[in-house]
């Protein structure tokens, strides 16, 4: 595997038995030929992926971690597979976006979450979403001006 891997996700990945489904990309830097950045790259990477796997972790500081991957799962519109334990905001989150979520620790629910998406695959039925993220930067902005035009407003009336 290439060096860009940390050691852990070396090991799990060359203990893996089906290395044949596993492409690391390494460190995605600007193509010099298509002037494409890493993170162009990477989007398209994503889109093109039958389903994305949100892995999130088992540590006590997962309970309340939402990672910022989510938020990039969601653009794609790709269906998402969250192995999440313990973090009921994340669950919510991707179940409002109509994703899956499964405990990690609950080989079974994996097992059948597995199943069904591979049957919705295999009859060309897993589908995007079509639902737009709402976690725009456009979106941020427009919200952080309007409680900037709220603060200005307020200090107009009392100063």
């Amino acid at each position: 595997m290439e060096e860009s891997l940390d050691p852990v996700s070396a090991q799990a990945i060359e203990a893996f038995p089906f290395p044949e489904v596993i492409v690391n990309f390494g460190r995605l830097e600007t193509d010099p030929v298509t002037g494409e950045s890493g993170r162009v790259q990477v989007l398209k990477h994503m889109n093109d992926a039958e389903c994305l796997l949100l892995l999130h972790g088992t540590e006590p500081f997962s309970e309340e971690y939402i990672p910022s991957k989510f938020y990039e799962y969601l653009w794609t519109q790709r269906p998402i597979l969250g192995l999440v334990h313990n973090n009921p905001q994340l669950t919510g989150l991707l179940k409002e976006f109509n994703h899956r979520s499964v405990d990690e620790l609950n080989i079974e629910q994996v097992t059948r979450t597995l199943g069904e998406l591979y049957d919705l695959w295999s009859v060309d039925q897993l589908q995007d979403n079509q639902l737009a993220s709402p976690y725009t930067t456009q979106r941020a902005v427009d919200i952080i001006v309007g409680w900037t035009n709220e603060m200005v407003r307020a200090n107009t009336r009392t100063g």
